[in-house]
């Protein structure tokens, strides 16, 4: 009786392949060479030292973000941003606060009703 197995049960999928020894990294190599490295295929790490280099890369290789302002300078927006911000009335304004009626102790004594929700 021939059967056939599935191909997670093929043997040659059995044999543990070795993995390739990192050699230790320079210290002249910068993250972003390193990286450039490993994405070539040119530099094998460990996965200790892969996780690494992902977590730390965002920090010495940040994305910039540039935002333009094409009407005046920035100086004229500076200065109208300040213009709009002293024409507005203080945030303690814009709320109507309502007086706030104090609890007798009494009351603050009991144990609070539990809710079903």
């Amino acid at each position: 009786m021939n059967s056939k197995l599935p191909s997670f049960a093929n043997p040659a999928n059995l044999i543990e392949h070795a993995e390739p020894v990192s050699a230790p990294i320079p210290d002249d190599l910068s993250y972003e060479q390193i990286a450039d490295e490993v994405i070539r295929g040119k530099r094998t790490l460990t996965p200790p030292q892969m996780r690494l280099l992902i977590e730390i890369y965002p920090y010495y290789k940040p994305k910039l973000t540039a935002v333009a302002h094409f009407e005046g300078s920035f100086a004229e927006a500076l200065e109208q941003a300040i213009e709009r911000r002293a024409n507005r009335p203080p945030p303690s304004l814009l709320i109507e606060a309502k007086p706030v009626e104090p609890m007798p102790a009494s009351a603050l004594m009991k144990p609070f009703p539990r809710r079903r929700v």
